[in-house]
């Protein structure tokens, strides 16, 4: 008869975006773990999601996707999910929880059942390394207290604590965790590819929710008509469209919505072979693609503290920054 150890599961992997599952892949391409059981939870059931949904799901010994609709009470509801989709259904006993959604009452309630597990996270975008994110500032409410409690979820602070490793891509910031938990990992290999330097470079636009950024108070309504009016005099070639991106700038370039590859990925088939110059707003894009093969130009809407704050992230990684004025 086995050890107990040895018949425990390896790897229990928690997505809920394109990019997460795009650089989890990453992680197990350098880890490669003996075995994988995926959940991949996702609002928005888009091409991107089932693309990679579906990269991870070849790599895995069993997969669940489940998508739902967003839900006011998102706590209760995450407990509801865990009690019909995973309770009884053989989601525990893994020796290792890979994820990055800490913050997902559901991801830890899952988490958290595997006893003794290794927690192992992986960035989010910028929002690991942004001190204004859910990730570095968050104050619980009366209820959110109640809920790591009723669900087993624990807090989000102590989740942090109780991190093995962080994988980041952003070695340039700091993290969700000291320097002693964190792993770099190069998720741009060089291809060798030559790029045309004679060439016309392909410009491209990055999208964003921005009906959510006026209402979260991120700028004004007059920024966006400023931000509009200047992306549109650049010359823009694509425009590549966020996944909750409702009402698209009319800037007039060829509009890429709903596509199954994330824009990192994109920009390299699109360009073909040709400079690329990437503009944008506070993106995770432009902290994901490299300097060294791309142009990236970011663009400063305001005279916030915040804002101050976005500029010096973006120059750090390698962005020429412009400023989106009143005469715009």
């Amino acid at each position: 008869m086995l050890p107990v150890k040895q018949k425990r599961r390896s790897t229990l992997l928690l997505v809920r975006t394109p990019f997460q599952a795009w650089l989890a892949n990453k992680v197990i391409e350098h880890t490669d773990p003996p075995s994988i059981d995926l959940v991949y939870f996702t609002y928005h059931d888009s091409a991107k999601d089932r693309y990679y949904f579906a990269l991870l799901a070849k790599k895995s010994r069993r997969s669940i996707y489940v998508n739902v609709r967003r839900r006011k009470r998102d706590a209760l509801h995450y407990g509801y999910l865990y009690f019909t989709k995973f309770f009884g259904r053989g989601f525990n006993g893994y020796q290792k929880v890979l994820l990055a959604s800490f913050d997902s009452y559901l991801f830890r309630m899952l988490a958290r059942r595997q006893k003794n597990a290794e927690f192992v996270t992986f960035d989010d975008g910028t929002a690991n390394i942004y001190p204004q994110s859910s990730y570095h500032c968050y104050t619980p409410s009366r209820l959110s207290w109640l809920y790591d409690f009723l669900l087993r979820a624990g807090s989000r602070e102590k989740f942090k604590k109780d991190i093995n490793k962080h994988w980041t891509i952003y070695d340039k910031f700091e993290n969700i965790v000291e320097g002693s938990r964190l792993e770099l990992i190069h998720a741009w290999e060089d291809n060798g590819e030559s790029v045309a330097d004679d060439e016309e470079p392909v410009k491209f636009f990055i999208g964003q929710p921005f009906d959510e950024v006026v209402k979260a108070g991120g700028f004004f309504a007059d920024d966006l008509s400023r931000l509009e009016r200047l992306v549109s005099k650049l010359g823009i070639h694509y425009y590549l469209q966020h996944p909750r991106e409702i009402h698209p700038l009319n800037i007039g370039a060829t509009l890429i919505g709903d596509g199954e590859k994330i824009a990192e990925e994109l920009i390299a088939e699109l360009c073909i072979g040709k400079k690329a110059i990437v503009y944008g707003w506070f993106t995770t894009v432009l902290f994901n693609l490299p300097s060294d093969r791309v142009r990236k130009i970011y663009l400063s809407l305001g005279e916030t503290t915040d804002e101050k704050l976005r500029m010096m992230m973006c120059e750090k990684v390698g962005c020429e920054i412009l400023r989106v004025n009143s005469e715009s």
